[in-house]
Parts: structure tokens; C-alpha cells; sequence
């Protein structure tokens, strides 16, 4: 089945058990204001979560209401586990001369950042640095960090829920948006 996720997560270091308990905190606040709530679904397409009956705030224009919630995989995922969240989408750019990152060192980095910190990445152009996460991208691959939540197949996040999702998580968060 063909779908499309939206990943917001924090990006900056979260000890794992503090990682653990902001998921906790993230899915009380979801569940809380009406926007999830526990699966009902069974079998593959089972997620933690499906939408609640406040799903609407969370979304920029209601589509269809029936075709949405009908769909086999409309679920929220929380993951409290430090790793990479993403898809293949475009490669980030310098932020100075705008060159794009070569996929062979977009891999370097996300590996160095998985085995430690976050990496200062230098653009091999016009020498401009930053850390990985800062390099500008209208539709970006990926981030390392935690937690992550994953919005299966809905439409359109509103920018004020994701303001107040940010906030939740709290640090420095990113969003991520793929097709699979």
C-alpha cells in the first residue's frame, strides 16, 4: 500500500530514559486533547494510536471525513528510541551558495551523527558550517534525534498544532514528509 508520513521530531540530545518519558508526556497530551486515541485495528496495519474524535484540530482542511477514517492506516506512531526518522526525499543545501550536500557525505553524516553527536557540516563550495540539522531543505531526507511521531497517511498538518507539538517536545524539532 502506497501512503505518505509526516515525522515531527527533536533533534537536539535526549538522554533515552528522558526520551522515554517525553514520549509518555507527548502521547498523554495527544490522547488528552482528543487528537488520538488507543488502536481499535488489528493485524498488520495496527498502529499504537488512530485518530480521535478531535483529529480535525491537528489538520490544516478536513478532507473527507469517512474516506480518511477509513483509510486501513491512518495511525500515530510515538517513538522514544534516538535513531534516524525519514525517507528518501531531497538533499540538504548550503546555506550560503546553495549547493547541494553529495549523497555519499549526506550518508557520512548521518552515520557520525547516529554514532555520536551531531556533526558541524562544512560545505565543500564556500566553506559555510553549521550543524547538520540547521542546513536548509525545502523537503528534507531525514534527522537523527527523539522522540518521533509519526502522523500515517494524514492530511495536511495544521501550523498551529504543529507549533503546539514543537513546544510539547521541546529543543530543537524538525519535520520530516515522505511518500512510500
Amino acid at each position: 500500500m502506497s501512503g505518505h508520513v509526516d515525522i515531527v521530531l527533536r533533534i537536539d540530545p535526549v538522554p533515552p530514559e528522558d526520551a522515554a518519558a517525553l514520549a509518555t508526556r507527548l502521547a498523554g497530551w495527544l490522547l488528552e486533547r482528543g487528537i488520538v486515541q488507543p488502536s481499535t485495528k488489528r493485524g498488520r496495519d495496527r498502529t499504537r494510536y488512530e485518530p480521535g474524535p478531535a483529529w480535525r484540530d491537528a489538520v490544516e482542511r478536513e478532507p473527507r471525513p469517512h474516506v480518511f477514517l477509513e483509510l486501513p492506516h491512518n495511525g500515530v506512531e510515538i517513538d522514544h528510541e534516538r535513531g534516524f526518522h525519514g525517507g528518501p526525499a531531497e538533499m540538504p543545501q548550503c546555506g550560503r551558495c546553495g549547493t547541494e550536500l553529495p549523497g555519499a557525505q549526506f550518508g557520512e553524516e548521518i552515520e557520525a551523527w547516529l554514532a555520536d553527536a551531531e556533526p558541524m557540516t562544512t560545505c565543500s563550495t564556500c566553506g559555510w558550517s553549521a550543524p547538520f540539522g540547521d542546513w536548509p531543505c525545502d523537503d528534507p531526507s531525514g534527522y537523527v534525534g527523539a522522540p518521533a511521531i509519526y502522523f500515517h497517511n494524514w492530511p495536511e498538518l495544521a501550523d498551529g498544532f504543529l507549533s503546539e507539538l514543537t513546544e510539547q517536545l521541546g529543543g530543537r524539532c524538525r519535520t520530516v514528509s515522505y511518500k512510500h
